[in-house]
C-alpha cells in the first residue's frame, strides 16, 4: 500500500499455523519472546516492513521505459509490486514470468516484467480474430487485466505460440463470464498450468500429466471445496464428442493428481503434512491475489487464511467437483449438458455478448458482387432477458 509519503510499504509476519498443540505452538512461543525480548508488547510478534520510497519507484520506472523486458531480484519486493490496482508509476508494467516463494518464504523472488505490451497484444488480437471475436483494439486490454486475475504468467506463455494465445482468450472469456454472475465472488483462483511441481509428469507416479486449466477452491467455517475447471474453444477439435472427452479427461485426472498428493488415505503419505503445508501456502498466496482482484472484501482475508490453516492442519477433506467450458459462437449444436460426471457449459454468441464481447458475422454481399464482406455486431440484443441471462453457465 502507499503511504502518505507517496511510498510503497510491505509489511509481513511469519505464519504461526492454528491449533495449540505441537510445533504451530511452539513457534508462536517463540515468536512472541523474540518481540518481548525487543520490547515489544505482550502477544506481539516480529515483522518486517519494507519500503520502496519515490527514489527507487523512478529508477524501477525508468528502466521499463528504456528496456523491453526487466528482471527483477528481491528478498523482499516481488510480483506484487506490479499487482498494487494500477497505481503509482507501476500501471503500465505488465508482468510476463515470475518465480514466486510458495513454502519457505526466505529465498529471492524473481520477476520477469514489460512496459511493452505491443507483442503480446497482437497474439490476443490475431486468436480473437480466429475466435470470431471482434472490436479487438478496444477489447485486448481488458482481456490482458482478465488474465492477470487469473495469473501473471499468462502473458509470456503467449508469445511460445497461437495456440497457447487461443487458449488464453477462451480462458479469459470464461473468466470475464464466471466473473459478472458474481461465480467467482470468494473464491481462491488457482492457475494448475503454474504448478508443475505438483501437476506436472515430474511429479507424477504414473500416467499421463494431464490437467485442467483452474481450481476454484472455497474456503469458510464449516466447508471446504475445489472446482476443476478445464475451458476449451470449439476450434480445437472437429466433433464435440472429441472436444468433450479431452475435457473429461483433463478435469479428471487433475482430482486424481490431487487426491494421491495431498488427500490419500489409502495408505496415507508418509509425507503428507509436509505436501498440506505445500498446498497451504499455495492458497495462501492465491488468496491474497483474488484480494488484490476483488474477488475476495478485504475484510474478509484474515478469515479465509484461518479456514485455510484450519482445512489443511486439520486434514479435511474437500469435496472435488468437475466442470468444463466450451467457446462455441455459433451455438450449442452436439454437445450434451453432462458428460458422465463433468457438467459441461456451451458459452455462445449471446453469453459472451451479455459481458461485453461482440463478434464477425458473415453478411451476404450485394447481388452484383462476388465478395464476401463481414461486418461487427453485438453478441445479444439488447431485449435479451434476465431469464436468459441467468441461464447461461452454471453454478460452483
Amino acid at each position: 500500500s502507499f503511504n502518505d509519503a507517496g511510498d510503497l510499504v510491505w509489511e509481513s509476519v511469519a505464519a504461526a499455523g492454528v491449533g495449540d498443540s505441537g510445533l504451530p505452538s511452539v513457534h508462536r512461543a517463540h515468536q512472541r519472546a523474540v518481540a518481548r525480548y525487543y520490547s515489544g508488547p505482550d502477544g506481539c510478534v516480529p515483522s518486517v516492513r519494507v519500503i520502496l520510497d519515490g527514489e527507487r519507484q523512478a529508477r524501477i520506472s525508468a528502466a521499463h521505459l528504456r528496456a523491453d523486458w526487466v528482471i527483477g531480484v528481491d528478498r523482499f519486493v516481488g510480483v506484487d509490486l506490479f499487482e498494487s490496482g494500477g497505481e503509482g508509476p507501476f500501471d503500465e508494467a505488465y508482468i510476463l514470468d515470475y518465480a514466486p516463494d510458495f513454502v519457505e518464504g526466505i529465498g529471492e523472488r524473481l520477476t520477469v516484467t514489460t512496459g511493452k505490451r505491443r507483442e503480446v497484444e497482437v497474439l490476443l488480437e490475431g486468436a480473437m480474430r480466429e475466435l470470431g471475436l471482434a472490436n479487438v483494439e478496444h477489447s485486448v486490454g481488458a482481456l490482458l487485466s482478465t488474465l492477470a486475475v487469473v495469473s501473471g504468467r499468462l502473458a509470456l506463455r503467449l508469445l511460445e505460440s497461437t495456440n497457447r494465445a487461443r487458449e488464453a482468450v477462451s480462458l479469459a472469456a470464461v473468466v470475464t463470464h464466471l466473473r459478472a454472475r458474481g461465480d467467482l465472488d470468494g473464491l481462491i483462483v488457482v492457475p494448475v498450468d503454474a504448478h508443475p511441481e505438483i501437476f506436472g509428469a515430474a511429479a507424477r507416479d504414473a500416467g499421463p500429466a494431464r490437467r485442467c486449466d483452474l481450481l476454484l477452491v472455497r474456503v469458510g467455517q464449516r466447508s471446504f471445496k475445489i472446482e476443476c475447471v478445464e475451458v476449451k474453444s470449439r476450434k480445437e477439435a472437429r466433433l464435440p464428442q472429441m472436444l468433450a472427452d479431452h475435457i473429461v479427461n483433463q478435469v479428471q485426472d487433475t482430482k486424481r493428481a490431487l487426491e494421491s498428493r495431498f488427500f490419500a488415505d489409502d495408505p496415507p503419505r508418509v509425507d503428507m503434512k509436509l505436501q498440506l503445508a505445500r498446498l497451504a501456502s499455495v492458497l495462501h498466496y492465491y488468496a491474497d491475489r483474488s484480494v488484490r482482484n476483488h474477488l475476495i472484501p478485504e475484510d474478509k482475508a484474515a478469515d479465509i487464511h484461518r479456514h485455510i490453516d484450519r482445512v489443511t492442519e486439520g486434514q479435511v477433506i474437500p469435496e472435488i467437483s468437475l466442470r468444463g467450458y466450451v467457446i462455441s459462437l455459433d451455438g450449442d449444436e452436439g454437445f450434451k449438458k453432462k458428460y458422465g460426471e463433468v457438467p459441461l457449459t456451451v458459452l455462445t454468441a449471446a453469453d459472451l455478448g451479455q459481458v461485453g464481447f461482440t463478434t464477425v458475422a458473415p453478411t451476404a454481399p450485394p447481388r452484383d458482387m462476388a465478395a464476401t464482406a463481414t461486418r461487427e455486431r453485438p453478441l445479444v440484443d439488447s431485449a435479451s432477458t434476465s431469464e436468459e441471462r441467468r441461464s447461461a453457465g452454471g453454478e460452483l
